[in-house]
């Protein structure tokens, strides 16, 4: 999907130095392709995002690890009781 600049395959290494280079430039200190997926899945969490289909999406077997991006997500249940 992605090149590296000999047009070849990128390894997980030319991955993680270009995240932890635009995560330096744009001022948020260290960051990794990890951080990326689960603040993926607490905005999906935060839109309402079906847990099960945010299980799948992120890939997770066990459901807790998913439930884990949704339970600080009150934005969830602001409509609850409107």
């Amino acid at each position: 999907m992605f090149l590296s600049s000999q047009a070849g395959q990128m390894t997980r290494q030319n991955v993680n130095y270009l995240i932890q280079k635009a995560g330096e430039r744009a001022g948020l200190g260290h960051v990794h392709p990890h951080m990326l997926r689960h603040t993926c899945g607490h905005v999906l969490a935060n839109k309402g995002t079906d847990t099960r289909l945010l299980q799948d999406w992120l890939g997770h077997r066990d459901i807790r690890h998913t439930a884990w991006c949704s339970r600080t997500s009150a934005a969830r249940f602001e409509k609850v009781w409107s």
